[in-house]
């Protein structure tokens, strides 16, 4: 069995000797690697959808391994119990996911189970989660595989915490030890960043209007006047009153308009404002760990 680099990091990120439950396994290669490589006696590889778990159950006769590799359906840690396995992998999910499906089944925790973790997102959720069950986080791996980067976490029970939302955000471990991988990916992450701050910047510059709303009502008061003039001068009949009365309705309108224009430009200006502080904000903090 040939695994991606992505996979191999996340089986040779098991303790050696324990017995192992791949959450959500597709294809059970990770399990059926370790039986092969004689790192792990025993496996159960887990899946929520029946059609991956099937896939799953021929690989594992294609290697003659049914007895050392034992397949279960349902969702998360729901089908497992936590005295059977020493190592619980959860790989490919989301951040969010990983964490919702470890609260659903504490106990995991509870009984110091060893967790390798590989989140497609959200990775700061992930690192919180193992501080507020009282785990530290052990060892770190990042891999960049066919133009992804990929996270993966070794967690174990012990008491850690981060005073810095950046350490959650984007690690302590590797960081530390300035792991190529990671600045790499951090430097791409700024200069996206960056790309992102100019455009904003260039959107404000764009934004800004000819005239203020003071500008407008100076103008509506200057045609008012005008009006006020005319009016002296015109014959007091009903036409004449109702033309004066429409182009009064239309200054108003006019006025309106203005005034609408002036509202939504500050709005869009106050929204651009904040986001290009957020942005920068952003930039600050990956450059604290690169």
């Amino acid at each position: 069995m040939v695994l991606s680099k992505r996979l191999k990091t996340v089986a040779e990120a098991v303790t050696p000797g324990s017995r192992v439950a791949d959450v959500g396994t597709d294809h059970a290669y990770v399990p059926i690697w370790l039986i092969e490589q004689g790192l792990v006696p025993l496996a159960i590889a887990s899946d929520v959808k029946e059609g991956p778990l099937s896939r799953a159950e021929n690989h594992i006769r294609e290697q003659g391994l049914e007895d050392r590799i034992r397949t279960r359906l349902g969702s998360g840690l729901e089908p497992l119990d936590p005295e059977e396995v020493d190592t619980v992998i959860m790989a490919g999910m989301g951040g969010d996911l990983i964490c919702r499906l470890l609260e659903a089944r504490t106990e995991f925790f509870s009984r110091g189970r060893e967790l390798i973790l590989q989140p497609q997102s959200e990775w700061f959720k992930v690192r919180r989660i193992l501080h507020r069950y009282n785990y530290r986080i052990d060892r770190e791996w990042m891999v960049y595989e066919d133009g992804h980067y990929y996270l993966i976490i070794r967690g174990l029970p012990g008491q850690e915490t981060f005073d810095s939302e950046v350490d959650y955000l984007y690690g302590r471990y590797l960081a530390d030890r300035r792991d190529p991988v990671l600045l790499d990916y951090l430097k791409k992450e700024y200069r996206k960043k960056e790309s992102i701050l100019q455009t904003l910047e260039k959107q404000l510059g764009s934004g800004s209007r000819p005239s203020s709303e003071q500008a407008a009502k100076d103008n509506l008061n200057t045609n008012l006047n005008k009006n006020t003039r005319e009016k002296d001068t015109m014959n007091h009949d009903n036409g004449a009153k109702e033309y004066e009365n429409k182009d009064n309705v239309k200054n108003n309108k006019d006025l309106e308009d203005r005034q609408e224009e002036t509202r939504i430009s500050d709005v869009r200006e106050k929204i651009i404002r904040d986001r290009i502080r957020e942005i920068s904000g952003e930039m600050e903090k990956i450059a604290e760990k690169m």
